[in-house]
């Protein structure tokens, strides 16, 4: 009977490893659902998109040209910045179109002119769509006609009447957001800044 005998329970290292063990599924865990938020938060953008353009369509069919809901690249609606928060919005505040639209459809707000209906009563990024006549670059924006769009030079402008939506959004509320372009005539999104 030489032995000591070993009573029941954990040993500091047994109980370490347990620690480290939680530790590493907790990061993973966190991590996940950090980029699951994240997903769910841009699913916005193509949803919006296919809403604005949506829209645009059924405005061109009724009035042959498609409405502008702001009078550069910076105009935005929600017009708050945008952040890793919803923001709220109504409808009514949203921008004029720029002239000479503005007095063609007697000054009412422009999506409630087009009868833009979100899914969302909070949206977290902010919208703008810009229209011109076909091969006309007079209503193409700085932002629009930079890189990576590039929009009337490697992006041919298109010879019919033609509009785009720009997104800006701020997922990680970093204060260096993400822009969307997307053209009328096409199904794909360019994106500066992926993932902001």
């Amino acid at each position: 009977m030489g032995g000591r005998r070993r009573e029941g329970g954990f040993t500091l290292m047994e109980l370490m490893i347990v620690v480290v063990i939680i530790g590493v599924l907790a990061t993973i865990a966190v991590f996940m659902f950090t980029r699951h938020v994240a997903k769910a938060k841009a699913s916005e953008v193509p949803a919006m998109f296919a809403e604005l353009k949506l829209r645009e369509q059924q405005f061109h069919l009724e009035f042959e040209e498609y409405l502008q809901t702001a009078a550069d690249d910076n105009t935005f609606f929600p017009t708050s910045a945008p952040g890793s928060t919803a923001q709220s919005y109504d409808l009514a505040t949203s921008p004029v179109p720029p002239a000479p639209q503005d007095t063609k459809y007697d000054g009412k707000p422009s999506w409630q002119t087009l009868r833009i209906n979100p899914d969302k009563t909070l949206l977290y990024c902010r919208y703008l769509v810009r229209a011109g006549a076909g091969g006309d670059p007079a209503n193409v924006g700085l932002v629009a006609a930079a890189a990576p769009f590039n929009l009337n030079g490697a992006l041919a402008l298109p010879a019919i009447n033609w509009f785009y939506v720009l997104a800006t959004c701020d997922f990680d509320g970093d204060g260096n957001p993400s822009t969307y372009f997307t053209l009328s005539d096409t199904e794909g999104t360019i994106v500066k800044n992926p993932g902001e």
